[in-house]
């Protein structure tokens, strides 16, 4: 790579991290100190937010130094070094919460419109549960890695446990967002004639709302993704037949975007969510 090259790339990177930082600062604040607190699925929306901030914090930043530091010397930073195994384990573990918590969010959602009833008398025990296993079953994978890392652990073995919990996600939230389309449309059409019509249609015009918000968020990070685990399945599989693989300008480019994903999250929130709007517009106005 040329200087140029890797100055481009730095500072498109860098530029990236910062955003992050600063959108899911906002997010996360904003959430924690508003009303929009007692919303329940807002504690889905923190926690995509925390799982986000790790990325500009900690993954893009490393990823920089990592150009940076094989610019200089490619036989610099091997596989084996503490600096790359804490890279990988970090945004390997990163990135599992996001989609962890983005298929409880599309679980969550289909519950709470198909079953409202149900849902509204969950303990708010349920919740930390679920949040809790989504954190624990990044922590779990990711450590896989670091056993493979230290040769404890075939890499087979890490890669297929990772590409099943990745598609098992991505399928579970398709069915889910397919579910909740299905019973949105039945409930328009079983209470069209009711006397109560008006609250329900205010009520589920909300849910309906926050669905296809989480919707978005969901497509956006299946499109920002997928490129990036298409090159690993294409390294898993042809790095024997195809050493070469493909050209550095086309992996980073797919780092880039999936990275992009963490600070895009936030913007489809307050485009899509009015209160969550108002209450970032607030804090934003309040603090200058």
């Amino acid at each position: 790579m040329r200087f140029g090259e890797l100055l481009l790339w730095c500072t498109a990177l860098g530029i990236v991290s910062l955003a992050i930082l600063i959108v899911n600062t906002l997010t996360i604040v904003a959430l924690t100190r508003t009303k929009l607190l007692r919303r329940r699925t807002c504690l889905f929306l923190i926690s995509l937010a925390c799982a986000d901030l790790i990325v500009g914090m900690l993954s893009v930043p490393m990823y920089i130094y990592q150009l940076v530091t094989r610019w200089k010397d490619p036989a610099a930073l091997s596989t084996r070094s503490t600096v790359f195994k804490a890279f990988q384990v970090i945004d390997i573990f990163s990135g599992l919460a996001s989609v962890f918590t983005l298929t409880a969010i599309a679980l969550e959602r289909t519950y709470a419109i198909g079953w409202p009833l149900k849902h509204r008398a969950y303990n708010p025990r349920f919740y930390t549960i679920l949040l809790s296993s989504v954190w624990i079953s990044a922590s779990l994978l990711s450590g896989l890695y670091l056993l493979f890392q230290y040769e404890l652990l075939q890499h087979r073995v890490f890669f297929y446990f990772m590409m099943a919990a990745l598609f098992l996600s991505t399928f579970l939230m398709i069915i889910a967002y397919l579910i909740i389309w299905i019973k949105a449309r039945e409930l328009r059409k079983e209470y069209k004639n009711r006397r109560s019509r008006r609250l329900f249609q205010r009520t589920t015009e909300k849910e309906r709302r926050l669905a296809m918000t989480l919707f978005i968020v969901t497509a956006v990070f299946i499109l920002t993704w997928m490129p990036f685990q298409i090159l690993n399945i294409i390294f898993f599989f042809t790095c024997t037949s195809f050493p070469c693989g493909p050209p550095d300008t086309v992996i980073y480019f797919c780092k880039l975007l999936h990275y992009a994903n963490s600070f895009l999250n936030p913007a489809i929130y307050s485009s899509r969510i009015p209160d969550f709007w108002k209450a970032m517009k607030k804090m934003v106005f309040c603090k200058c």
